[in-house]
């Protein structure tokens, strides 16, 4: 009897060849459509108030809105699951809060992972109401597949369905993970400091306000004080949203991004992390961030980004030297490649551990307004160059940009990859600066700047 085994490849196997070296891509075996490819993960939690009281907390998340009410209500968080643990993440139907549940391995009572996956479920009344009836002695069960997630308890089972994601949330994803690698630690504080702060919050104020530390509690002020560091957050009563979790609050971790800049607070549970991210403005919502663009080059290391998202499917999480020792490129490629792919959708971020975690979110891939228009203005020949003056670490440029309304000066820094400054008078940039991402402008100059670096054509005694 003869048996036949066909096995299906995502790519085909690559010999590339280049004079500095060669390279071999062997291709990986793609899953097939089987029960076992589809099945991710099964595990009954340990404590089960605390996870009924996280998954209702991101249910509550989703269904927030603090600006816009005109924009629908979505629910449909984004579950993946990891070789260590199990992540959740959303954000507000406004897009102005970013939510993550961490369930690490131990919160579970058997933590049996099938294979690792991402899907995005839809919280429905149902499922809602399941979760609401668990109690300190209820058995509750969580299963999660390729296409769906289920809750078993002992008395119903509850499954909900894969759905498309909102094309709001999918621009979000894109740009915060970049926006939280520049997030630096701020505070930490103990479990009291921190239960006391989020009772304290009122959910009306909608002024700026400032955090600063006064002896052991952290204190929400009118004016920045001029007597310590102090924090302002924008929207402070959007951070109300944890007060559900302060039963189970071990600590809270804050984190800033540049001042008036988005904050992060991570929530310590046991076993577990929540972490709520506030945009810059109530008004302004991750989507419209465009961090990750001030990365953005016109020479993208094609063959680097190609080795690296075969890399990184094998990859649980790291950090951007391990990634440039494993890939044997710079840590500042490294970065910007880890930025690319952020924005395509394959990495997140974990400000906890300062770690890039692998997630390939379940999209169509979005596309880059901003880029695609500063490529279409370099090639009709809209930017005109005064000065490139290549610098030990990056270079600088100035010049005139023509846009639809108007020809714009520009000037701009670049550092280790990486866009340190930029002026342009146009609108975007005069309403925003660099708080949400570089204007076509200045892509432009960048690119039509890079350009001229790469072909020589700079006076070498320049450099410093």
């Amino acid at each position: 009897m003869v048996q036949t085994f066909v096995q299906h490849y995502q790519a085909l196997s690559q010999v590339q060849e280049s004079p500095e070296e060669s390279g071999i891509f062997l291709a990986t075996p793609r899953q097939t459509n089987t029960a076992a490819s589809q099945h991710f993960f099964r595990g009954q939690a340990r404590q089960p108030l605390l996870f009924r009281d996280a998954l209702l907390w991101l249910a509550e998340l989703v269904n927030a809105r603090f600006y816009r009410p005109d924009l629908w209500r979505y629910l449909d968080p984004v579950v993946s699951c990891e070789p260590s643990q199990i992540r959740l993440e959303c954000f507000s139907s406004c897009a102005s809060v970013y939510g993550r549940i961490d369930l690490e391995a131990d919160f579970f009572n058997g933590f049996a992972l099938h294979s690792r996956g991402s899907t995005n479920v839809n919280f429905n009344p149902a499922f809602i109401q399941s979760l609401s009836r668990l109690r300190p002695d209820t058995r509750a069960v969580l299963e999660v597949g390729a296409d769906f997630l289920s809750l078993e308890s002992a008395s119903d089972q509850a499954r909900e369905e894969k759905v498309n994601l909102p094309e709001r949330w999918l621009r979000g994803f894109l740009q915060s993970q970049a926006l939280f690698r520049q997030a630096t630690h701020w505070q930490t504080l103990p479990a009291l400091a921190a239960r006391q702060f989020l009772h304290q919050l009122k959910a009306s104020d909608e002024r700026p306000l400032w955090l600063a530390l006064r002896g052991k509690q952290l204190q929400a002020l009118p004016i920045k004080p001029s007597d310590q560091e102090a924090l302002p957050v924008a929207g402070l009563q959007r951070l109300s949203l944890l007060r559900p979790l302060i039963p189970h609050l071990q600590g809270l971790e804050i984190y800033t991004v540049a001042e008036n800049g988005p904050s992060l607070w991570v929530a310590r549970l046991p076993q577990a992390r929540a972490t709520l991210a506030l945009s810059s403005s109530v008004k302004h919502g991750f989507s419209g961030e465009g961090e990750a663009l001030r990365s953005l080059s016109s020479f993208l290391p094609v063959a680097e980004l190609d080795f690296l998202r075969q890399l990184l499917a094998g990859l649980e999480s790291f950090s951007l030297e391990e990634l440039a020792l494993c890939a044997e490129i710079s840590t500042e490629t490294a970065q910007q490649l880890a930025d690319i792919l952020a924005g395509e959708g394959l990495l997140g971020y974990d400000n906890h551990c300062s770690r890039y975690f692998y997630r390939p979110l379940p999209f169509v891939q979005a596309l880059q307004k901003r880029s695609e228009n500063a490529h279409n203005l370099l090639q009709a020949n809209q930017v005109s160059l005064e000065a490139v003056n290549p610098l030990p670490e990056g270079f600088s440029a100035k010049g005139w940009v023509r846009g639809n309304q108007a020809e714009y000066r520009v000037e701009l820094s670049i550092e280790r990859q990486y866009l340190k400054t930029g002026q342009c008078n146009c609108a975007w940039i005069q309403s925003h600066q660099l708080q949400r991402g570089p204007c076509k402008h200045l892509l432009a100059l960048r690119f039509a700047a890079e350009k001229q670096l790469s072909e020589g054509d700079f006076d070498a005694s320049e450099l410093a």
